[in-house]
């Protein structure tokens, strides 16, 4: 559904995954460069808060620890939406999400430099799940 509603906002572009695991491989093998990454928090193989911490942390060497992050859930949690912003997420989506939020909200988080220090996030503990 994501996938369509992106294309619907005019991105032409997009690499999915349907787990964890396969977010960080189509990241770190990507030939291109990834401008935004919209992620659910809930996902089997590793969740979304992980790949955040994983992104901004610079775990991932292939993926600028700066880039553009936006978290995607339908678990509107006051913890996991503290937790999100303690790794500088760059935008919150609460499902389900319409064309012109997604565009909206995207926009919005390109528009702000985000200046990034991994150590910073070094200490931040990431449940296993989220829900």
């Amino acid at each position: 559904m994501i996938e369509s509603l992106l294309r619907a906002v005019g991105i032409a572009r997009i690499s999915t995954a349907t787990n964890g695991t396969e977010a960080v491989n189509v990241l770190t093998t990507s030939q291109r460069m990834v401008d935004v990454t919209d992620c659910d928090l809930d996902m089997p193989h590793g969740n979304g808060l992980q790949l955040l911490h994983a992104i901004r942390g610079g775990q991932l060497r292939q993926v600028r620890p700066n880039s553009t992050f936006i978290v995607l859930t339908a678990h509107a949690s006051a913890a996991l939406i503290a937790l999100a912003g303690k790794l500088d997420a760059n935008g919150y989506l609460i499902k389900p999400v319409t064309a012109d939020k997604l565009r909206e909200t995207i926009a919005k988080a390109r528009s702000r430099p985000l200046p990034v220090d991994p150590a910073k996030y070094a200490g931040i503990v990431i449940p296993d799940a989220v829900v």
